[in-house]
């Protein structure tokens, strides 16, 4: 594994991980107006995931020098693979626990591709 691979991946997964602890919290403190509802739903929650995810890695990415075009790339890269995902989870043929296992699965190609994309800005 190469290095840059590293360092794109530890601050997603410190950043990331603890995604759950903010969204805990603001349900919490805004449950008398209803947000407690709003981030129960499991869009939300991969919404507010990805962000973490993508705030993460957006910064490295900008620390490491790489433009914004590629930094964006990134970030759609991030962000498409739920996004595409929740269809079949409103039509009931994927569970919450599906939305979450198949994203992370579809997010490594998008991620890939992004990569082999602007291949002279990662090697």
């Amino acid at each position: 594994m190469r290095w840059r691979t590293v360092g794109l991946v530890a601050p997603t997964a410190l950043v990331g991980l603890p995604a759950p602890v903010p969204v805990v919290a603001v349900g919490i403190a805004g449950a008398p107006i209803g947000w407690a509802e709003l981030l129960a739903r499991s869009e939300t929650y991969t919404l507010v995931m990805a962000t973490n995810m993508t705030v993460a890695v957006a910064t490295w990415m900008r620390f490491r020098g790489h433009g914004r075009a590629a930094v964006a790339e990134m970030a759609i890269a991030m962000y498409a693979p739920f996004i595409v995902l929740f269809p079949p989870l409103w039509l009931g043929v994927l569970s919450a626990t599906g939305l979450m296992v198949l994203g992370h699965m579809l997010l490594l190609f998008a991620v890939a591709a992004a990569m082999l994309r602007r291949r002279d800005e990662y090697t």
